[in-house]
């Protein structure tokens, strides 16, 4: 089997929007590396002056790695009050690093797949990918590689992905249930992985009754055979909760102190019965927001939630990081939802216009964060996410 090589249609539409964007790439980032080749041409430049100023606008990592120096507020150095990049402007755009080079654009490839995609950390992007009227994100290219594809363990992944692809694109039955699915059904084969007890057969054999699945656990929520734990899923949406606040997660997504949410979060004592009084909040503010939001948004956040999986590599992860790689979508996803049941209860309705700002709030807040997985593992009631999937049943 040849190599497949897929483009996101919004990255090929992308227009930088410069200092009319609004929100630009040079805010909201823990660090942005500077690669050794932009490094080399600083410290070749003629003027002195010209060395000594870029060398102001770097700073080393513990491990030596230079990165551009922020301000208090998560702001380049390098940006000026034109909300430009004052390196571009005065030396070209040849001397700005890579990473600001090449964003929003992300390519990664694996085995199986190239991919051009982009970060969700860019508005002009989610306004292209998800905000359109184009059912298809991605264009699969006639010029795909001529390497082959093979490796037993690998063979499992490609299925693997297949297997999602299949689960997400049933809109019969609600997200909710299709990622309490997934992350059901991938958290059973990824141990069973670590024990090479998955083949490839195995996962073919689960894709033919997807949809016999799915109707079943349909079925199974009506009935209340299956259903949210409340201490689990309290103790689950406190800790994204407390998730948004330590990343630091603008509070006009979030509530005052005085607000039902945020008086359970800070008032639960780590009991049963604190987070059985979380998820009672939680339960008022998703039976508020939930019909909403399926009204007005189910469509793109089915794209949206398509892209976390992708930008992220999962299930194409080597298969020692897989179940790192579904927390952390699943986690990012949750984030989302929670941000959206906050603002309907805040203020009785959302727009495109917050729900654009926050998808980027979120992408910011969390695609450089490793933190996310070690907070939830510290969480006495989680040490792997399958203890945690009946509280996505809550989701969309």
């Amino acid at each position: 089997m040849s190599k497949e090589v897929y483009s996101l249609i919004a990255r090929e539409k992308f227009t930088c929007l410069g200092s009319e964007c609004s929100r630009d790439c040079c805010h909201g980032w823990d660090f942005v590396e500077v690669d050794d080749k932009t490094i080399s041409k600083w410290t070749a430049l003629s003027e002195q002056g010209d060395t000594s100023l870029l060398a102001d606008f770097i700073e080393l990592q513990a491990d030596e790695t230079p990165i551009m120096r922020m301000s208090d507020e998560k702001a380049c150095l390098a940006l000026d009050s034109d909300k430009l990049c004052s390196i571009q402007r005065r030396f070209g755009h040849e001397f700005i690093s890579d990473t600001c080079r090449n964003f929003p654009r992300l390519d990664y490839n694996n085995k199986f797949r190239n991919y051009s995609t982009a970060s969700l950390s860019c508005p002009d992007i989610v306004e292209q990918a998800l905000f359109s009227n184009d059912d298809i994100m991605f264009m699969l290219n006639d010029n795909g590689s001529d390497e082959e594809v093979f490796g037993n363990n690998d063979d499992v992944l490609f299925a693997l992905d297949t297997l999602l692809s299949d689960i997400l694109d049933l809109t019969d039955y609600s997200l909710g249930q299709s990622l309490f699915f997934v992350s059901d059904l991938f958290s059973d084969i990824i141990k069973n992985m670590s024990f090479d007890g998955v083949t490839e057969n195995d996962i073919r054999g689960v894709r033919v009754h997807v949809a016999d699945y799915l109707s079943d656990i349909k079925k199974a929520v009506k009935q209340g055979k299956i259903k949210t734990n409340p201490v689990t899923s309290g103790s689950y949406w406190k800790t994204v909760f407390g998730y948004c606040q330590t990343r630091g997660v603008k509070a006009k997504f979030l509530e005052n102190r005085g607000s039902p949410l945020r008086h359970a979060v800070e008032h639960c004592d780590d009991s049963f019965p604190g987070f059985g009084k979380v998820y009672a909040v939680i339960k008022r503010y998703k039976k508020k927001a939930n019909k909403q939001i399926k009204h007005q948004y189910n469509d793109l956040l089915r794209k949206y939630v398509r892209l976390v999986f992708i930008n992220k590599g999962f299930p194409l992860a080597p298969k020692s990081q897989l179940s790192f790689v579904l927390v952390e979508c699943m986690v990012n996803i949750s984030v989302l939802q929670l941000l959206m049941w906050i603002e309907v209860n805040k203020n009785d309705q959302l727009s495109d216009d917050f729900l654009k700002e926050c998808i980027v709030e979120v992408d910011r807040k969390f695609v450089q964060s490793n933190v996310l997985v070690k907070t939830l593992e510290q969480d006495g009631h989680m040490q792997q996410v399958d203890k945690y999937c009946n509280a996505f049943l809550d989701i969309f």
